[in-house]
Formats: structure tokens, sequence, C-alpha cells
């Protein structure tokens, strides 16, 4: 934890938009006490998370946005300029692991839109009989990918981040575990209803995958973890 460096006791230790994600696991207090001390700014990207290190630390801890927001749509899109992959109307899904209810939800997506299923597939097979199963996605495939998207599904912290940023009609899967992370940003950026459940998929109907923006207002939150990384980074003890 930094003790790689031998400059490390001189420098300025930022953390910026760690994630917990879960419970944190007992016999590890101590050290995480230790580390949390030798840290002259701690923030972390879920709010659920501040509740459970300030019981290892007195420092203040902020509520920062992940770094894919420290650049606007416009920014990420000067980047990786739009590049039409697929030249037709499409569903994106993005997995980390894929089981068969996130099936179940393409499944339906599919059946409402009557469009074609794009897939970026980091797993063993293809469950969703996609129509592209894409195995090589380099960063600007997977920007452009959801940029371009009609809709997108997903259960990916990073896939929903860039959704909401380019402003996508999406829905979540939740997975087994790690869930807070997505719904807390969902929660800040003021959208509802994102989470797909096996209960209400029957009932999924072609509304349920839009998503009203109008409430979506990131730019405060936006600029004060901007403001915390400028006096972080231009902190002089």
């Amino acid at each position: 934890f930094l003790y790689f460096s031998k400059a490390w006791k001189e420098c300025t230790k930022i953390a910026y938009a760690p994630s917990v994600a879960d419970k944190i696991p007992a016999g590890h207090e101590e050290h995480l006490k230790e580390y949390l001390q030798n840290l002259d700014f701690i923030s972390v990207r879920e709010s659920s998370d501040i509740e459970q290190l300030k019981k290892y630390t007195s420092k203040e801890i902020r509520h920062v946005c992940d770094p894919v927001f420290l650049l606007s749509a416009q920014e990420w899109s000067e980047y990786f300029p739009k590049v039409d992959i697929i030249k037709e109307p499409y569903i994106l899904c993005y997995f980390i692991s894929a089981g068969d209810f996130a099936a179940d939800v393409v499944k339906k997506i599919r059946n409402l839109t009557g469009i074609k299923v794009v897939y970026i597939n980091v797993n063993i097979r293809d469950k969703f009989n996609a129509d592209y199963d894409e195995r090589i996605a380099d960063p600007a495939d997977f920007v452009n990918y959801i940029k371009n998207a009609r809709y997108v599904c997903t259960n990916s912290f990073h896939c929903t981040a860039f959704s909401i940023l380019f402003k996508k009609d999406f829905l979540v899967v939740p997975k087994q575990s790690a869930n807070s992370r997505m719904k807390s940003m969902i929660d800040k950026a003021g959208i509802e209803n994102r989470f797909s459940y096996k209960e209400k998929i029957n009932d999924l109907n072609i509304q349920d995958l839009e998503v009203d923006y109008s409430k979506c207002n990131l730019e405060q939150w936006i600029k004060e973890s901007k403001d915390y990384l400028n006096e972080a980074i231009e902190y002089n003890e």
C-alpha cells in the first residue's frame, strides 16, 4: 500500500473514488486503520461506504463521482470519435457474468423492441443468441458500442455509468453481490427503476425501458468531485 515507493512518507496520498461495494470482512480492521491513517485525502465512490469507513478513521471521507464522469459526454466523444460499428438499431449487452435471468431479460427486451442484440462477450459462451457476438473490443469500441446503442442491458458498473453519461435507455440486471455501487450512482443521478427483477419480468413493457433524464443533474456533484481532487493535488502540508 504505497510502501513500494521510497518517497511514500513525503508524498501526498489521495484515495479518489475507491469502492468497498460490500461489507468489510472481519479480521482486516487493524490493517484498514493503518492504511487509512496513511492517506491524506479519503473519498469513496459509494455513499454507503462512508459509514463503513468512519469506524476506522476520524478523517473526513468525501463521496465523489466515478472518474468516468470527470469527462463530459462531449469530451469522451472527442477522445473516441463516433464510429458506427453496427449500422442498425441494437440492444447493447455487457455482463461481467451472465446467468439465466440476464438471458431472460435480454430476450424480453428483444421481443418488445424487435431489434437485434449486440453482445460484448467476456464470458465463455453466448447465452443471448446475439446477432453480433463481439469477443474483441478495445476501450474505444466499448464506449462507442454504448454511445450508439438504442438500449443497454448490463450488470456492469462502468457500462451503467457510460449509459447515464450518454443518456441511454438502459436496464440493470442485479448480480448476487456488489449492487450497491450501481444503486448509489443511479440514485445520485436522480433516475429510478433501472433494476430488473424476476418478479417484474413478465410485466415489463416498452415504457419500462425508457429513462426519464429530466431530473438528472450530476453537474454539481461532478464539480464538487473535481474541486476535491484539485484541492488534494494542490495540497502542501
